[in-house]
């Protein structure tokens, strides 16, 4: 009999495995190995994040998951591929990398005990802020992105992200005590 978590879980699963699929694929992951860490990825969110995970910050816990999988998986088996970069598919790769290389508070609050805490205080922010730290720090989208959606200028938003990630490193630091 199937109950409406279990729809709910394969819902989510079928809305988002393509996406992450590519994403792995971007990320080097061998593609016999991809299908297993995508399971991987959906087996630890759901057993950890599922029930205190807003549906707006899904995505981009599940990017980051896959994002820590997949680097266990190139630390476990020791896999380094070499890159030739005059290739214009590595170049692509590189470019679409280098937006996930990051710093941020962001990266901390992967911190299951932390989470909720610091997505209230994120629901709390002050709305430009709010939209700005939801766009760039959950769902990891671009700058351009963030400035077409909030139909908002580079200056604007940089502003804004500058601020939202005051306020964030108070609030982190405030809870790490």
């Amino acid at each position: 009999m199937i109950n409406n978590e279990d729809l709910l879980v394969e819902d989510t699963y079928n809305k988002y495995k393509d996406t992450l699929r590519t994403f792995a694929n971007t990320l080097l992951v061998p593609l016999d190995e991809i299908d297993d860490i995508i399971q991987e990825t959906f087996l630890e969110f759901f057993q950890k994040y599922y029930s205190i995970c807003p549906e707006y910050y899904i995505k981009g816990m599940l990017f980051k998951i896959l994002r820590g999988k997949s680097i266990d998986y190139f630390r476990k088996n020791g896999q380094i591929q070499q890159l030739n970069i005059d290739e214009e598919s590595t170049i692509r790769r590189l470019i679409y990398l280098s937006g996930y290389m990051t710093d941020d508070p962001a990266d901390i609050i992967l911190n299951h005990e932390l989470f909720q805490k610091i997505a209230l205080d994120i629901t709390n922010m002050r709305k430009p802020w709010r939209d700005i730290a939801i766009m760039y720090f959950l769902e990891q989208r671009t700058i351009p992105e963030i400035c077409t959606a909030l139909n908002i200028s580079k200056t604007v938003c940089y502003s804004r992200l500058y601020r939202s990630r005051i306020y964030l490193r108070m609030v982190i630091s405030e809870y790490a005590k």
